[in-house]
């Protein structure tokens, strides 16, 4: 019986992988122009360190079987576009993987080339897998300091909080019920002209999971990094 408890959960937690956001930010030095639109193409990386490692040999069948609840680890591609409606608001969508992400923005203008830029970042995810399906529901709250040197090289740096929920079921029987709660910090930086630039991005995020998945409660925590990297092209 309990070797049959472990692989449901096992089983159920491998189906919440897709669960965790690997989306990145790259906010630039501003929010897309009025009137103009940008477009991103690229990838992101999920990196787990630590504790919520997965591939730590000395782990158990059943640990790691866990730590897949954190989110799948390796690349993605990312692709998403931004629309300008005024020079300090913008709103946006970012694909990366099976996650979708709506965002808008509002930036304050401190001088010409500063900026404080606050954003909230509804996202939704489709996790399948190992006879599983389900949906997560979750939204991030960036707030970073933007700088423009010379309008080629661009430079953000800040804060962002987040928060997951997923609900679903593995087979006919087992139910699943998670929640997540992330905070970090995100650094920038860009170089390239107005209409095209490469953009290099890193957030480092602690998380905290918590939830059920049958009859059986679940926490786990730790810190994860997102490196990612995206060519920005203004239209």
């Amino acid at each position: 019986m309990r070797d049959s408890h472990a692989a449901a959960l096992g089983l159920a937690l491998t189906f919440l992988a897709g669960c965790a956001s690997s989306t990145p930010y790259f906010s630039g030095a501003r929010t897309t122009p009025s009137g103009r639109a940008d477009v991103f193409l690229g990838s992101a990386v999920r990196a787990p360190l630590g504790d919520i490692r997965r591939n730590d040999l000395t782990r158990t069948d059943e640990e790691r079987s866990l730590l897949t609840l954190l989110g799948r680890e390796g690349v993605a591609p990312v692709e998403g576009a931004r629309i300008g409606l005024s020079d300090h608001v913008d709103v946006g969508v970012l694909v990366s993987a099976t996650s979708v992400a709506l965002g808008a923005r509002r930036a304050f203008v401190l001088d010409e080339d500063t900026r404080i830029v606050l954003g909230l970042t509804p996202r939704m995810g489709f996790l399948t897998g190992d006879d599983a399906r389900g949906l997560s529901f979750g939204v991030d709250v960036p707030a970073v300091l933007a700088l423009n040197f010379a309008g080629i090289y661009e430079v953000w740096t800040g804060i962002r909080a987040g928060i997951d929920s997923a609900t679903g079921r593995v087979g006919e029987v087992t139910d699943l019920s998670m929640t997540g709660i992330r905070a970090g910090a995100v650094l920038g930086v860009s170089a390239g002209f107005r209409t095209l630039a490469v953009l290099v991005e890193l957030a480092a995020d602690y998380e905290w999971w918590r939830g059920s998945v049958g009859a059986n409660a679940s926490s786990l925590s730790g810190v994860v990094l997102t490196p990612a990297f995206a060519i920005r092209i203004r239209l």
